[in-house]
């Protein structure tokens, strides 16, 4: 780090490297839309992609699997490949995140551990995790579903997800869509799918939505075309008012985390392994360690050379978890 070092931000007109939520009710074109941008892979925890044609998507079952789509998004081979990572949706992710943490201290509720430890070890890993993504160097779009009121013509909504990784979530987006199906009225007042589309709201009060660019529009109908109109319309508004200069693409500077990635890798272990000691299990672990780390390591003291078998033992012991 030198901060001498350090150059101006400068502005860039593309979508891939900036951070999106989207949220709203089934059907809303929320993964269609997401999946057009650029080089985009999406981590299906929810399986929303069935109709849309060559779209990438890998399934996800559980929070180890993501932090194997984690580890590949390092690989060069994949950076060349995709540009902008989905996540479908939040709310799964963060429940799986929240079951792969307590299953690593043994316990079925973050309150067991007293004092907050366990939501606040919940919240580092989910934080990290989905953190990591941008700071990779990729795009990153977020899917969600809407908590919804309507009272009379107006619409209260917001996003449907537990305040806690709420606040993570909306912190890190650069702009919260909220998306809803609308119609138009034929000559004989009938409402059909015909005439149904989709806008996307961007700065209504009774509506949580977010913005970092003040000259987006309010509302839009929502397609990835629009969507790119949009913020081409809004950087050359600012750029007409404020003068700024603007960039086609960021010019990114991965920030890996390797070693931090290891130490939360040996801290994870330890604790699955200390849990399963504890069940009927403890045999069949003590064995699983001896043969795959050996005899002259001792876990908590692995160093990084041992990653490879930490990572092997990891998938084992969870394994061995899911079978109890």
């Amino acid at each position: 780090m030198d901060l001498t070092k350090l150059k101006p931000h400068i502005i860039s007109e593309s979508l891939h490297d900036k951070i999106f939520l989207f949220y709203g009710e089934a059907g809303t074109r929320k993964t269609t839309v997401a999946a057009e941008f650029e080089g985009s892979l999406i981590a299906a925890f929810e399986i929303g992609y069935k109709f849309i044609d060559g779209v990438k998507a890998q399934p996800v079952q559980s929070w180890s699997d993501f932090k194997q789509f984690l580890r590949e998004l390092k690989r060069d081979e994949v950076k060349t490949m995709f540009k902008t990572v989905v996540l479908d949706t939040v709310t799964l992710a963060y429940s799986a995140c929240m079951e792969y943490v307590l299953g690593q201290y043994g316990v079925t509720d973050a309150g067991d551990l007293g004092f907050g430890k366990g939501w606040r070890a919940v919240r580092k890993e989910f934080e990290k995790s989905i953190l990591s993504i941008p700071q990779m160097g990729y795009g990153l779009v977020l899917i969600a579903h809407a908590d919804e009121i309507e009272e009379k013509n107006n619409i209260r909504s917001k996003v449907d997800i537990d305040k806690r990784p709420a606040a993570i979530i909306k912190g890190l987006a650069d702009f919260i869509f909220y998306v809803r199906k609308e119609y138009k009225e034929n000559t004989d007042g009938a409402l059909t799918t015909d005439n149904q589309t989709v806008f996307a709201y961007n700065q209504l009060v009774e509506i949580e939505t977010k913005t970092r660019s003040r000259y987006f529009s309010p509302k839009f109908e929502f397609t990835h075309d629009n969507l790119k109109a949009e913020m081409k319309k809004a950087i050359e508004q600012q750029k007409k008012v404020e003068g700024i200069v603007t960039v086609q693409e960021r010019d990114f500077s991965p920030h890996e985390l390797e070693e931090e990635d290891f130490e939360q890798l040996r801290l994870d272990v330890v604790n699955l392994a200390k849990s399963l000691m504890e069940t009927d299990a403890f045999q069949i672990v003590e064995q699983k360690i001896i043969t795959i780390m050996g005899t002259d390591v001792r876990l908590s003291q692995a160093s990084k050379i041992y990653e490879p078998q930490l990572k092997i033992l990891q998938q084992e012991l969870l394994d061995i978890k899911a079978s109890l």
